[in-house]
């Protein structure tokens, strides 16, 4: 059996050569957490798996769920309950998404959710994070409706991974990136890599978990242009819109996201006086809006050409 001495000694003996890069195996369980400061909240990161990606038909077949604490200055500071389980949707399971998940119809059968473990884990949460929440939280909201009026976070789209040199978004990735890696075979795995990876720190040297919150705390801002004519598409993309195709109640546009109201409405502008007059819709959200399926901005208004 190896030491941890003897292991120390081999790591420390390929780093200093230059020609390796390792990587540590997710472990929750040698996380030295620093000292709360303040008063200590509770999130959980949650990770479904479905029978497909529509949110109107689809079943949830696997939940997993990672309870986690942090303290005012928004520092991983322990870890709270895991909770992993499997449903039968009361279908057969696609082949494609037993390929994807490894997920077969004998695991779920006759396999339910536990509805009060749940209920209990968000019950002591303050903030819900996904890695792609646009796709989970409608999921998850239909299991936990209490989850509707909660905050939530997305590790994708609430960190700018690209301003920190990431040239993707995949988990594998951002985890590989920061010298760690997970066995994904289940949601569980998944979830508590990405309370890990929050646990890193950014270039800064600043837990990516209070990054997340930081993003996450603030407004947000999309701007839509509907109605427009077919010959503005190349002009529009080259302005920064991209296109919404109006799934899951969004509008239907091209549309941009935006830093402030003010900076929509500049940019608004700067589309009528380059391309002609047309009228745009500001969306307002916040961390319990934002990534419904309804796409319920807090607020919208429409922006008329002067």
């Amino acid at each position: 059996m190896i030491s941890d001495k003897q292991e120390a000694l081999w790591v420390a003996g390929l780093l200093v050569t230059n020609n390796y890069r390792l990587l540590r195996r997710v472990d929750l369980s040698k996380w030295v957490f620093p000292e709360p400061e303040g008063d200590i909240k509770s999130a959980v990161f949650v990770d479904v798996e479905t029978t497909g990606l529509h949110h109107g038909q689809d079943k949830v077949i696997e939940l997993g769920m990672q309870a986690f604490d942090f303290d005012a200055r928004d520092r991983i500071v322990g870890l709270g309950p895991s909770y992993q389980g499997f449903q039968d949707p009361g279908m057969p399971i696609p082949q494609k998404i037993t390929e994807i998940t490894g997920i077969t119809d004998e695991d779920v059968r006759g396999r339910s959710l536990n509805e009060l473990e749940i209920n209990d884990i968000f019950g002591h949460a303050r903030l819900i994070i996904a890695h792609n929440a646009r796709f989970d939280r409608p999921f998850v909201e239909f299991l936990a409706p209490q989850t509707a009026e909660m905050a939530w976070a997305c590790s994708i789209q609430d960190l700018d991974w690209e301003a920190m040199g990431m040239r993707t978004k995949s988990l594998d990735y951002l985890l590989m990136r920061h010298g760690l890696f997970h066995e994904a075979h289940r949601a569980l795995d998944d979830v508590q890599a990405g309370v890990a990876l929050l646990g890193e720190d950014d270039p800064d040297g600043k837990q990516l978990f209070l990054r997340l919150t930081k993003q996450a705390r603030r407004p947000s801002f999309v701007l839509t242009f509907h109605d427009t004519p077919f010959d503005w598409k190349d002009s529009l993309k080259a302005m920064g819109c991209f296109w919404s195709p109006g799934d899951d109640g969004q509008i239907k546009g091209w549309s941009m996201k935006c830093a402030s109201a003010e900076e929509a409405k500049a940019c608004h502008q700067h589309v009528v006086d380059q391309l002609g007059p047309v009228e745009a819709i500001l969306s307002r959200y916040n961390a319990l809006t934002r990534y419904k399926h309804e796409d319920l901005p807090n607020a919208r208004e429409t922006l008329k050409p002067n």
